[in-house]
């Protein structure tokens, strides 16, 4: 579902919720990561499983080096992700 079709469905149906919670862990800094154009463009649309190789093939920096150890991307995997990525900037910017 994308998100036209899930402005007039019932907000109670569970596949709406979790497909709201998906589109909205897909906005987060735990899912995003610095990509050539032409890669992001090949990649975009692939499972995980066909993604991971590639992006692992292609990264330089360190930062994405966590991505190794993850064996699926969910909304869990974000939310961990941006939790680690939220603790390394109070590191680097400490207030």
């Amino acid at each position: 579902m994308d998100f036209i079709e899930l402005f007039n469905v019932d907000k109670k149906d569970p596949r709406v919720k979790a497909s709201m919670q998906r589109n909205a862990a897909l906005q987060t800094i735990g899912n995003l990561t610095i990509l050539t154009q032409p890669l992001n463009s090949a990649v975009k649309n692939y499972a995980w499983e066909k993604k991971k190789p590639e992006l692992l093939r292609h990264f330089l920096l360190p930062i994405n080096q966590q991505l190794h150890d993850m064996a699926v991307w969910n909304e869990e995997a974000i939310e961990k992700r941006s939790y680690e990525l939220f603790q390394r900037a109070l590191k680097l910017w400490p207030r």
